[in-house]
């Protein structure tokens, strides 16, 4: 069986990217850390651990092309730090994550729902799904009890100084 990181250096000089170490290390780290959603900044925290001569720029220039060539997957929103995931199948995304738009968590669903809604499609219109990406956005339970929290205090605070 060919180690990861040989397969990685191929597909490099397959697709005539320059292969370096510090591309190789951030590899390890994306797969180590499977799915765990991390932040560019993670990614290059993990790294530098052991390799403190790697730059931010270099993070950012190996994940763009890590996501041309579907090594991971970029989750976020707008308003969030963008979070990358290693595809471990390296094909299309399968599955689908819940985003708050709070705090920024990310949680995989494990749930197929496109099951029956690919068969729908197949059948009403003539079209095989082959791939999709799904990402459903609100709040997370912790921000939920949060936000009730705060305004519970914001009540309470308002309605002493009512009192006086």
């Amino acid at each position: 069986m060919m180690k990861p990181a040989m397969n990685l250096k191929k597909l490099f000089e397959e697709k005539g990217y320059k292969y370096t170490i510090q591309r190789e290390k951030i590899f390890e780290i994306l797969m180590k850390h499977g799915e765990e959603h991390l932040t560019a900044t993670g990614i290059y925290e993990l790294v530098k651990l052991n390799h403190p001569d790697i730059s931010m720029a270099t993070v950012y220039r190996t994940l763009l092309i890590f996501e041309e060539l579907h090594i991971i997957n970029k989750l976020g929103s707008e308003n969030e730090y963008n979070r990358y995931e290693f595809n471990a199948n390296n094909d299309a995304h399968k599955h689908y994550h819940l985003i708050c738009v709070k705090c920024g968590q990310i949680k995989d669903i494990k749930e197929n729902f496109m099951t029956d809604m690919s068969e729908n499609i197949l059948e009403k219109y003539h079209f095989i799904v082959n791939g999709y990406s799904q990402r459903l956005y609100g709040i997370c339970k912790d921000c939920l009890v949060k936000k009730v929290q705060d305004k519970a205090a914001k009540i309470a605070v308002s309605g002493a100084g009512n009192e006086l």
